[in-house]
């Protein structure tokens, strides 16, 4: 039985390796899909974010398949960083939570590297992206 750490802990390593490619989703940049298929199969869909609520933000995952061999039915399942016990920093319940808590973020972070390694870093078109956006607001 896979648990939910495994996945994190695979999914860490395929983008740190490269073989899993992520690329931001819809208008907000902090979403980031990406898409893992084998032969002849349906692609699973995976979705990270950071998803923030009274108790703080956590690291949310989903993994989406139209249509599972098994079941030839839509199937989800998500991934959720546990709920932080500690008032003052990250504590967790038991070690298990605070190792899923810790790949979650590790997995956030590299996707976010990969995704900003691949943005155009062009400061003089930013530059003017951000000043025609600010005349619009204000001028």
């Amino acid at each position: 039985m896979f648990t939910d750490t495994y996945v994190a802990r695979s999914l860490l390593l395929e983008t740190t390796s490269g073989k899993l490619i992520w690329q931001a989703v819809g208008e907000s940049g902090s979403m980031f899909g990406a898409e893992v298929r084998k032969e002849n199969d349906e692609p699973i869909r995976i979705r990270i974010w950071e998803s923030a609520d009274r108790t703080g933000s956590r690291v949310c995952a989903s993994l989406f398949s139209r249509k599972l061999l098994s079941q030839n039915k839509p199937c989800q399942c998500s991934i959720i960083e546990p709920y932080s016990a500690g008032i003052f920093g990250r504590s967790y319940k038991n070690d298990g939570d605070k190792e899923l808590a810790e790949l979650l973020r590790a997995l956030y972070r590299a996707v976010m590297t990969q995704c900003a390694g691949r943005e155009p870093k062009d400061d003089a078109s930013y530059e003017a992206a951000k000043q025609s956006i600010f005349s619009e607001l204000f001028g």
